[in-house]
C-alpha cells in the first residue's frame, strides 16, 4: 500500500512539473491572432450586406508623379454573425475565419430598405501577428479595394479629366486624372487567391438587375443580370516599399478547438506555380446596388 502512496505522489509531482512548463509555453499571439480574423470576416459580412462608400483617385503622367489611391470607409450595427470555421497555421502564424449570416431585411449604407430574402452570406477573412506573411495578406485586401472601385467604375462611373500638349511633334504633357466616388452593397466574393508573381487578387459578384448609371440612365448590362471585376494588389511597392520579413515561435494548445491548418501563403518575393484559388460558394443576394455620392 505504501509503495503504492509513493507511486502516486511521484506521478503527482511530475505532473506538477509538467503543468507549469506547458503554461510557460502558451502565448497570447494565437489568440491575437485569430481575433483579428474573425474581427476582419465579420467587417467582410458588413461590407457585402451593409456596403461601404469607395473613393480612388488617379493621375497618370510622367513618373514619378503617378499615383493611384483607394480609399473605403463603412460604420455600422450588424448582430446575428456566426463562425462556421476558424483555422489556425502555427508554423505561418495565420489564421483564417469564415463567417456567415442569415440576412434578410437590412438598411444598407446609404439608409436604404433591402430585403436580401432568406440567404445566407459567407465571407472569409485572413490575419496574422508574424511580419513575414503581412505582405501577401496586406495585398489581398488591396485585391478588394481595388475590385470594389471597378465594380464603381462599371456601374456607377468615375470622372476623367485629360490634358495633352504636343510641340514639335514631340509629346511633351500627357495628364489623366480619374475619381470615383460611390457606394456599394450587395457584392459577394466569388474567389481569390494569389498569382505566379505573388500579386493577390479578388473577384466580385454584382447581381445588377437594373441599377442607374451616373447620368440617370436605366441598363441592363448582362443577360443573366450579374456584373463580375476582378482586383489586384500587390504585397510591395516597387517604387520605394522594402519588405523583411522575419520569422517566429508560435505555440497553440493541444485540446483547442481552433482547426489546425496549413495555408499557401507566399511570403514576399516568393513564386506560386499553380496556386489555387479559393472559391466561395454562390450565395448572390436578389438585390444588388450601387449609388453616386457627390
Amino acid at each position: 500500500m505504501k509503495r503504492h502512496v509513493n507511486k502516486l505522489m511521484m506521478i503527482l509531482v511530475a505532473i506538477g512539473l509538467i503543468l507549469p512548463m506547458a503554461v510557460s509555453a502558451a502565448g497570447n499571439k494565437q489568440l491575437m491572432t485569430i481575433q483579428k480574423a474573425k474581427d476582419l470576416a465579420r467587417r467582410a459580412i458588413v461590407e457585402s450586406v451593409i456596403g461601404l462608400k469607395i473613393r480612388s483617385n488617379a493621375l497618370w503622367a510622367n513618373r514619378p508623379s503617378d499615383y493611384y489611391k483607394i480609399e473605403s470607409k463603412v460604420a455600422a450595427s450588424i448582430k446575428g454573425i456566426k463562425f462556421e470555421r476558424i483555422q489556425y497555421d502555427k508554423e505561418k502564424d495565420i489564421a483564417k475565419a469564415t463567417a456567415y449570416i442569415n440576412v434578410g431585411a437590412v438598411e444598407n449604407i446609404i439608409g436604404k430598405d433591402i430585403d436580401y430574402g432568406d440567404i445566407v452570406i459567407r465571407r472569409t477573412a485572413f490575419a496574422t501577428s508574424t511580419p513575414t506573411y503581412m505582405p501577401a495578406l496586406k495585398a489581398l485586401r488591396a485585391a478588394e479595394l481595388n475590385a470594389y472601385d471597378e465594380m464603381a467604375k462599371v456601374i456607377v462611373g468615375q470622372d476623367i479629366a485629360s490634358e495633352s500638349r504636343v510641340k514639335n511633334f514631340v509629346l511633351e504633357n500627357d495628364r489623366v486624372r480619374t475619381r470615383v466616388l460611390a457606394a456599394i452593397w450587395g457584392a459577394e466574393v466569388k474567389e481569390f487567391g494569389w498569382t505566379e508573381d505573388g500579386n493577390a487578387f479578388v473577384t466580385l459578384r454584382l447581381n445588377a438587375r437594373w441599377v442607374r448609371d451616373v447620368v440617370g440612365q436605366t441598363i441592363q448590362y448582362t443577360e443573366d443580370n450579374y456584373v463580375e471585376v476582378t482586383g489586384y494588389g500587390s504585397p510591395v511597392d516597387d517604387l520605394s516599399d522594402t519588405v523583411n520579413g522575419t520569422s517566429a515561435e508560435n505555440f497553440v494548445r493541444k485540446k483547442s478547438s481552433v482547426e489546425a491548418a496549413s495555408f499557401d501563403i507566399p511570403t514576399q518575393g516568393q513564386e506560386i506555380k499553380g496556386a489555387p484559388a479559393a472559391v466561395v460558394p454562390d450565395t448572390s443576394p436578389d438585390t444588388g446596388g450601387s449609388q453616386l455620392i457627390r
